[in-house]
């Protein structure tokens, strides 16, 4: 009975533990390569989309010094931003944290133009920490999670052997109980170990496992599995009966259906992680071939009264994404400058059909494209108005594309994006070149397979009443 009362105070200042209240937060350091600059620090608040907030903004000055302050109240992953790679690290209410980051790097041109480009990561030094930090105990976690991965392997997915695996880790870090955010995280990386050695059968189980778990979106780890059994859910079930419900749950625009054959087939039964689970699911759907984008989004939309207010926005976030360039949606606007340095948008050519071709003058293919482009203005003038947008280049470079390309003509525009990087994320201009074709009332007409070519060219000829 002693026992038993001393569980019960254990248990009930746990749950005290959970409930952190808003404290503030001191995050500083010095690094001379920065000086001048502004830094952003940063956390991702999902990581189906990948969207994240600024925290604290901080002017690096002359000696490169900078300074963050922020208030939390339970601890999260923060990380500061950069061109080229940003720094993780775990960051808890009420601490000061002093860091060391790495020197300044900026992207070179290649890797600005690489479709997938992503900054490198790493864990930035903190000053001073011991073994009780936060930090210091998850890289022992990690370093732990190397070894059993590597012993796993070793015994080809022995069962015995990731479940011995799985066991030695709670107990070797047993100590991370008497902090939730790190037991969660822990929990989270064994999950992780067991869904990566397991096949396909055994998804439900990994589903009711993190079911039981719970859903954290404040912890790295969490998102780490999440993604680890979501990925690519639908394509993975290809041959499987679930995969034939699964296209009829699609093709119907079912939500309810979608819903319940989670809940009851793969046993998710926490509520936040079944509703992240389907938007997760139809954000990977967006992107395959095999389904028409048009039912996905419709699919999409259904599910809305199926989400809590807290996902809504997640779900908006995720239909913006995945409208992006679809045939009927509506182009956003374009800022841009001239060769002149004068500043140009899309909505000068409102009423006319625009031939939007991003480019970069450095890409050989991309000269090419130009001297096809010359004879596409010319034959659908002044019904079509071509406009090249250079991305990550200079003005001298423009100018000199300007001087050789489109002479004369009127329904011809060589403009540099101001914003290059925002540029490409509002037109899901994945790649470099990329095109679209935007009708006169401002949607896209073509977004996929609008490469300048014959196809494209007999489209527009029919477009215009111009085929035989």
């Amino acid at each position: 009975m002693k026992y038993g009362l001393i569980s019960t105070i254990i248990a009930f200042f746990s749950l005290i533990n959970v409930n952190f209240v808003v404290a503030r937060s001191v995050v500083s350091g010095c690094n001379r390569t920065y000086a001048g600059k502004e830094l952003s620090l940063c956390r991702y608040t999902e990581r189906i989309s990948n969207k994240s907030e600024v925290v604290s903004v901080a002017k690096v000055d002359s000696s490169g010094c900078f300074s963050f302050a922020i208030d939390i109240k339970e601890p999260c992953q923060l990380f500061i931003d950069g061109d080229a790679q940003r720094g993780f690290f775990l960051c808890y209410p009420n601490k000061n944290y002093q860091v060391e980051i790495a020197d300044y790097k900026e992207r070179t041109i290649q890797q600005k133009l690489q479709p997938y480009f992503t900054p490198n990561e790493y864990l930035v030094f903190i000053s001073d920490m011991t073994k009780s930090d936060a930090n210091y105990k998850v890289l022992e976690l990690e370093d732990a999670m190397d070894f059993y991965n590597l012993k796993v392997l070793k015994s080809k997915y022995d069962a015995d052997t990731l479940e011995f695996s799985q066991n030695d880790l709670k107990k070797i870090f047993s100590d991370f109980d008497s902090d939730s955010f790190l037991a969660k995280y822990r929990d989270y990386r064994i999950l992780l170990l067991y869904n990566q050695f397991t096949g396909n059968d055994m998804t439900p189980e990994v589903c009711k496992r993190l079911s039981n778990l719970g859903v954290s979106v404040s912890n790295p780890a969490f998102w780490d599995v999440f993604n680890s059994t979501f990925n690519d859910f639908v394509a993975n079930t290809v041959g499987t009966e679930d995969y034939f419900i699964f296209k009829k749950i699609i093709e119907e625009s079912n939500a309810k259906m979608l819903v319940a054959h989670l809940r009851e087939k793969f046993n998710v039964t926490d509520k936040n992680l079944l509703e992240l689970a389907c938007i997760k699911i139809i954000a990977d759907l967006v992107q395959n071939k095999d389904f028409s984008t048009w039912d996905v989004l419709k699919l999409m939309s259904e599910l809305g009264p199926y989400v809590s207010d807290a996902n809504k926005q997640l779900l908006i976030d995720v239909a913006y994404m995945s409208n992006l360039g679809t045939i009927g949606s509506v182009a956003s606007d374009l800022n841009c400058i001239d060769k002149d340095g004068n500043k140009h948008a899309l909505h000068e050519f409102e009423g006319k059909y625009i031939y939007l071709n991003f480019c970069n003058s450095r890409l050989q293919r991309c000269e090419k494209d130009l001297r096809i482009l010359e004879r596409f203005a010319q034959t659908f003038a002044p019904n079509l108005v071509v406009v090249n947008v250079f991305l990550y280049d200079d003005l001298s470079r423009i100018k000199r594309v300007a001087e050789v390309y489109g002479k004369g003509l009127k329904n011809w525009e060589v403009w540099c994006a101001e914003d290059s990087d925002l540029a490409r994320k509002v037109f899901n201009a994945r790649s470099v070149p990329s095109y679209f074709v935007i009708d006169n009332k401002g949607k896209f007409l073509l977004s996929k397979n609008a490469e300048p070519n014959d196809e494209t060219r007999y489209f527009m000829l029919k477009l215009f009443g111009m085929a035989d």
